[in-house]
């Protein structure tokens, strides 16, 4: 998937992500290097030190993104930029109703959709929010399917269903773990800061689903760091 952010001639604010801070720089000394050439303000860059990457700095024109970028990893330190609209585009949460496995698919009853078979050679994400008794699996194909425990049928996990949404949710991370062993599980949801950019997130059928704009955002955004990091060629 190319992002937005990588269109030669645009110029379109990005959303410039700290991935590693530079192992050999003070906070303030990170601060600098970040605030010289993204323009940020140093003194909130200076306050986002104590935070555990990945997190979202601020927003940046992509000329200086891509400056700031370089300018991070000559003291081996990490970031990548999307747009809104990169996390916009992996589009709306599709919410299901039941999963269940059958041999190398996930059947899959949706809410309001016709029943869909996920490959589980597709999965490639899933992203937990435990708060929220949440969990986002992202494919290949850049699908969103949800997971809300409050509205899920857990049969599917047969013997291994629990007693309550949080024992099942660890059932069901176990079961697709199991079945897509090179997924990516992620649920660092809890350490990550919300930036005031994912009040603009907008995806169908967010208000009817009654979804969390800050998981909403995370889910893809940090699908987004996954692939700049997996990718073989330079990106943000």
């Amino acid at each position: 998937m190319r992002l937005m952010a990588d269109v030669p001639g645009s110029d379109l604010l990005s959303i410039f992500s700290i991935i590693r801070m530079p192992p050999g720089l003070t906070d303030h000394e990170f601060a600098q290097v970040i605030s010289r050439s993204s323009q940020l303000d140093i003194y909130n860059v200076r306050m986002a030190c104590p935070l555990v990457p990945p997190q979202v700095l601020g927003l940046v024109p992509r000329s200086l993104a891509l400056k700031t970028i370089a300018a991070l990893s000559q003291y081996d330190g990490d970031a990548f930029a999307p747009t809104l609209e990169d996390i916009i585009r992996l589009g709306p949460s599709i919410r299901l109703k039941s999963m269940k496995p059958a041999g190398e698919v996930l059947q899959c009853q949706l809410w309001r959709a016709p029943n869909y078979a996920i490959p589980v050679k597709t999965i490639r994400v899933v992203v937990r929010a435990m708060k929220f008794n949440t969990l986002d699996i992202h494919t290949s194909d850049h699908r969103v399917f949800q997971v809300g425990a409050d509205k899920f049928n857990f049969d599917g996990l047969g013997a291994a269903r629990g007693l309550s949404e949080n024992a099942n949710l660890n059932a069901l991370s176990a079961l697709l773990t199991s079945l897509a062993p090179d997924a990516i599980m992620d649920d660092f949801f809890p350490l990550w800061k919300p930036h005031t950019i994912i009040q603009k997130l907008k995806l169908p059928g967010m208000t009817l689903n009654n979804e969390d704009p800050a998981f909403a955002f995370y889910s893809r955004w940090v699908v987004l760091m996954y692939l700049h990091i997996n990718s073989t060629s330079p990106a943000v």
